[in-house]
């Protein structure tokens, strides 16, 4: 983030701030003053030439486009896992969920052996400390940052509306709810 805003400060110092801006109320919104105060002073002198820098996209179906290198704060998926994407025409295509890291270790380990415990996948991972994970990274975004919950197939409407309730309480600008085989099963009370 700090290098985002030296290198928005130095494009404005090179061809001035984006037109909105004013100096006194970029600088006094809660992200921006927690800055070292270098970088305020050069904000404060030059300006910054974006408005907004930074994002944590729902990451998902994007991580595909880049081999599943990373789908940002959201969990691995459970290996083997696979997803549906229409495509052009009207089609589907399967595409592996396994993310790089995965293929990585699968390649270094043929044998098949135990993931290691620093592998721990989607619903291992309470709604709970999900959403706390957003909410630590959310300071830090000064764009859209979102997070889809994965529950596990027997959450019931009252285990969804607590993940909702805990997005408001932490103060969260976005969150959704996915629910293992949610396609193929009601959400039942």
């Amino acid at each position: 983030r700090e290098a985002a805003i030296g290198a928005s400060v130095a494009l404005a110092r090179e061809r001035g701030p984006f037109p909105a801006f004013v100096a006194a109320d970029f600088l006094a919104s809660p992200g921006i003053a927690a800055l070292p105060a270098p970088l305020l002073e050069a904000i404060a002198r030059d300006g910054i030439r974006n408005s907004h820098l930074t994002a944590i996209a729902p990451a998902g179906s994007i991580s595909l486009l880049g081999g599943n290198l990373s789908s940002g704060i959201e969990p691995l998926r459970s290996p083997g896992a696979t997803r549906r994407l229409r495509q052009p025409g009207g089609g589907w295509r399967r595409f592996s969920e396994d993310g790089l890291s995965l293929a990585l270790w699968r390649n270094a380990h043929p044998g098949g052996e135990a993931w290691p415990e620093g592998f721990v996948f989607g619903p291992a991972i309470g709604a709970d400390d999900q959403l706390r994970m957003l909410a630590a990274l959310q300071p830090e975004v000064d764009s859209g940052i979102s997070k889809t919950v994965e529950l596990p197939a027997d959450a019931t409407q009252k285990d969804v509306a607590r993940v909702y309730e805990l997005a408001w309480e932490l103060g969260l600008k976005g969150c959704a709810v996915f629910r293992q085989c949610s396609r193929e099963a009601p959400l039942s009370p």
